[in-house]
């Protein structure tokens, strides 16, 4: 054994083993990576498409302010463009909170138009802080919040489910309903466990799963009932593809199916728990409502350990009528306000006239005038005003520099941008064109890139396209590396 023990094993197969081990110990939602599920892309969207999300967030915090979950929830909210959320596992005692701090207030951008509607353990909120396991809300944006006609949750208040409803064209009205169904846990302080002191307490015969069950089914059932077309978003803590609530709401009298494997038909979803191995996440919707696409995204360590679900409905389909999507004015860089640049734009105004002879103009126009004008003369003018017009506009743009802020800044992305700008300043240079080597040779000094100057053209290139596709990537996660220096 001694003989044995003093072997030296070789350094490249010990690295390759110790990193093996350490993958395989620091297994993590980040590092879990998965492609995307289904047929929709987040970057596409139909203009007559209403968008739905459904997340299981592990949890959220509501202060403004240094909040990663939320500033990253806020930007995915308004960067793929959804119209409904359906939050699960909030974790949240809405109780201990201002009745004005809600979930709208925290992902509320700018001027957004932004609803949200909560539900959560009301019976057990004495000496527990602002923690309570379970829980879930649902957040209306945009438009269809002018569409909403009523909100509510389960009549338990366990927080089992919470729900709005909206009313469009003719009559047509849609609930969109949020719900988490409880999974045993050990703690006395779990989501599931409240459940069994709430069937102690009313002596019913029941388990918490079932009578999770019971309870969404009985809404559903009494919305459809009235006509009403559903979409439920739920962590159902079971497989949705032939699990005991999936093949219920698939019964005749309330008729949903779940609708990424609705549009990947005939294939077993993928699991949507980091360590599960079965899809128990989903969005039900009813027959009536029409399906453009569907997915499961990949995994989001700043939005959780589950995989959010994404569907396009057509509009029509919901609402019973199309909305003209609001299109907001762009800024104007003239801002007559300001000293500073009220004045640039009326020199910048006056050079252009000089320019253009304008005054010259004027006076030959007035000189053959007549009172009712010749056509001649009417076409003169109009030439005149379109001139004066041009000028007017190019000089507006010389006013003030707008940023269109694509990105969030942080020291990350600045390094990348910077180490892009460099690889391509060094590739003009080799075009021949006219640099300050002076300054590059300084800016290479400074991102340590002073190797990069002798390099060939060919390398340069290469350099400069991984440079640029790790500058998109880092941009994509801008919100959330604000917040983290």
């Amino acid at each position: 054994l001694m003989d044995d023990a003093n072997v030296v094993e070789p350094t490249a197969e010990k690295e390759e083993r110790l990193a093996r081990l350490l993958n395989l110990e620091a297994k993590t939602v980040e590092n879990t990576k998965v492609p995307l599920y289904g047929n929709l892309r987040v970057n596409e969207k139909d203009p007559d498409a209403i968008r739905v999300m459904s997340i299981n967030i592990n949890g959220i915090q509501l202060w403004k302010h240094n909040n990663i979950k939320a500033a990253r929830l806020k930007h995915i909210l308004k960067d793929y463009g959804v119209d409904v959320l359906g939050i699960q596992e909030t974790n949240t005692n809405f109780a201990a909170l201002k009745a004005s701090h809600t979930l709208a207030s925290v992902l509320r951008h700018g001027a957004d138009e932004i609803r949200s509607v909560h539900s959560h353990n009301t019976r057990e909120t004495q000496n527990i802080g602002t923690y309570q396991p379970g829980g879930t809300a649902v957040v209306v944006r945009e438009q269809l919040t002018g569409f909403i006609k009523d909100r509510g949750k389960d009549e338990r208040e366990l927080g089992m489910f919470s729900w709005y409803s909206t009313e469009g064209k003719d009559g047509f009205k849609t609930v969109f309903i949020s719900a988490y169904a409880p999974c045993s846990a050990p703690g006395s302080s779990t989501y599931y466990q409240h459940m069994v002191r709430y069937i102690q307490e009313q002596g019913l015969n029941t388990n918490p799963k079932d009578l999770f069950r019971y309870s969404v089914v009985h809404f559903i059932q009494s919305m459809r009932a009235k006509k009403h077309r559903i979409v439920l978003m739920m962590d159902s803590n079971e497989i949705v593809v032939d699990g005991f609530l999936s093949k219920r709401l698939a019964e005749g009298d309330i008729r949903m199916r779940e609708a990424v494997h609705r549009a990947m038909p005939g294939k077993k979803g993928p699991p949507t728990h980091f360590k599960g191995s079965q899809s128990i996440d989903g969005i039900w919707i009813s027959d009536e409502l029409e399906l453009i696409s569907a997915s499961y995204l990949p995994f989001d360590g700043d939005l959780g350990d589950h995989r959010p679900v994404v569907i396009d409905l057509h509009m029509r389909s919901v609402l019973g009528t199309l909305l003209h999507r609001i299109v907001p004015p762009k800024a104007r860089r003239l801002n007559s306000k300001c000293p500073r640049i009220r004045d640039e734009y009326l020199a910048l105004v006056r050079k252009g006239f000089k320019e253009k002879n304008i005054e010259r103009r004027l006076v030959q126009i007035e000189e053959t005038a007549t009172f009712p004008p010749t056509e001649e003369v009417e076409k003169l003018m109009e030439k005149l005003d379109n001139l004066i017009e041009e000028i007017m506009l190019n000089s507006e743009k010389g006013c003030r520099r707008l940023y269109a802020a694509h990105y969030e800044f942080s020291p990350p992305i600045q390094l990348w941008l910077d180490r892009c700008h460099l690889l391509k300043w060094l590739l003009r240079s080799h075009q021949g064109k006219q640099v300050n080597a002076g300054n590059m040779r300084r800016f290479a000094r400074k991102l340590g890139m002073t190797q990069c100057i002798r390099m060939p053209v060919a390398e340069i290139v290469q350099l400069y396209r991984e440079a640029k596709e790790r500058t998109k990537d880092l941009m994509a996660e801008s919100p959330y590396l604000r917040k983290q220096f």
